[in-house]
């Protein structure tokens, strides 16, 4: 039998072996020439490589797809979607998490196109006894958008020059934590039948406003942060507080474990977002029941809790989110409550072409203020984001 594959996204920083792990008891029971063979793809590319697999029909059988870009290879018709007794083996709807569910079938949807993997919320990671030096409660400094603020404003008067750090250079990043402002504001970023851009509504814009608005408690050197630099400034204390997600938790726990104690978790003014990556299997695979059998491996009981555990992803499964340590450790507990209560971004047709759009118009935003850190905000976001929406609209219907 020949092998089946699986591409996966990785980071530049990033290795198998985690992953690998978690297939080993399932590759045991193949001979060495069927094993899976990982394919990795860098994050940045991925969705290139995704459509070149989709164009020449050929390439993984299995692969990795951020929930916001299934949809869009679905509408081109060249996913095998899942039969409702696939999905009913690995416990069914009610082994998931609501959050992981919506992005697999959203509400209206019949066809089951892809199964969640795993989870990536967004929450605030802060150092505790910064805020408390500074005067700051940190048990109320981020309930609001004022709170958040004020706090802000306490930290830099206590010396913190610069207390807030975002990737500001990099675009998903961006979206990643601008989506909770314009959701805690009341905005939308689309209509629920998906055909009408609400990112540029006046809702929407003042909640984009209000998180644009902590650029001020950024560097003042008019530099754009790369996602390296600003978790470098957080994890070097340089900064008091920034928005990550449980990856960046773990690694300061593990290469800093003297900072534990001071390191604590709070969710943002606004919902927080989960993003997190599905599995789909191609149309062209010939490698049918091998390729069905390998994403029922990978959501199991047992390789969600390995993969994830040692990954620092958040499992999809509600049985593995119910052990030790994500009830029990508060920084892990604390990503499981971001789950609870955050939003996906919105699955629809082409949303993967919206999530695309916004962030980079977002990023765009972060780079005019950065050249013009005066420039009037209502302005700039009218200026901004209404000519990407009316483009997307005329796309959408």
């Amino acid at each position: 039998m020949p092998p089946i594959e699986l591409s996966i996204c990785q980071s530049y920083n990033e290795t198998t072996q985690n992953l690998e792990n978690a297939l080993q008891p399932y590759n045991a029971r193949l001979r060495s020439e069927a094993r899976v063979q990982l394919h990795p793809l860098q994050w940045e590319d991925y969705r290139q490589e995704l459509t070149w697999f989709a164009i020449h029909n050929q390439g993984p059988d299995v692969s990795q797809v951020g929930a916001p870009v299934v949809n869009d290879m679905a509408v081109m018709n060249v996913l095998r979607p899942f039969t409702r007794r696939e999905v009913a083996e690995i416990g069914g709807q009610a082994a998931f998490t609501q959050v992981a569910w919506e992005s697999a079938l959203p509400s209206g949807e019949q066809t089951i196109w892809s199964l969640p993997w795993y989870s990536d919320a967004r929450a605030i990671l802060y150092w505790k006894d910064m805020l408390e030096n500074a005067g700051a409660d940190p048990a109320t400094a981020f309930e609001s958008f004022d709170q958040m603020e004020d706090s802000m404003e306490k930290l830099r008067a206590s010396g913190v020059a610069a207390p807030w750090s975002l990737p500001t250079a990099h675009r998903l990043g961006t979206l990643q934590s601008a989506v909770s402002w314009l959701w805690g504001a009341g905005g939308e970023v689309i209509s629920p039948d998906g055909k009408t851009p609400l990112f540029a509504e006046p809702a929407a814009r003042s909640g984009l406003k209000r998180y644009f608005g902590l650029g001020r408690f950024l560097p003042a050197e008019g530099a754009l942060l790369s996602m390296a630099d600003s978790l470098e400034r957080f994890t070097q204390r340089q900064a008091a507080a920034t928005m990550a997600n449980l990856q960046l938790a773990q690694s300061i726990l593990k290469n800093q474990p003297e900072l534990a104690p001071h390191l604590a978790i709070a969710l943002p003014p606004g919902p927080s977002y989960v993003g997190g990556s599905s599995l789909v299997i191609w149309k062209y695979s010939r490698h049918e029941s091998q390729a069905v059998e390998l994403v029922q491996h990978l959501l199991g009981p047992q390789a969600q809790y390995d993969y994830c555990r040692a990954s620092g992803n958040l499992p999809v499964r509600r049985d593995t989110l119910a052990q030790s340590p994500y009830i029990d450790d508060p920084i892990c507990h604390g990503f499981v409550t971001a789950i609870e209560k955050g939003r996906i971004f919105p699955v629809f047709r082409l949303s993967g072409l919206v999530e695309e759009r916004l962030a980079t118009v977002l990023a765009q935003i972060w780079a005019e203020l950065a050249q013009n850190p005066s420039s009037d905000l209502d302005l700039l976001l009218e200026q901004f984001l209404k000519p990407v929406a009316g483009r997307l609209r005329g796309t959408l219907q």
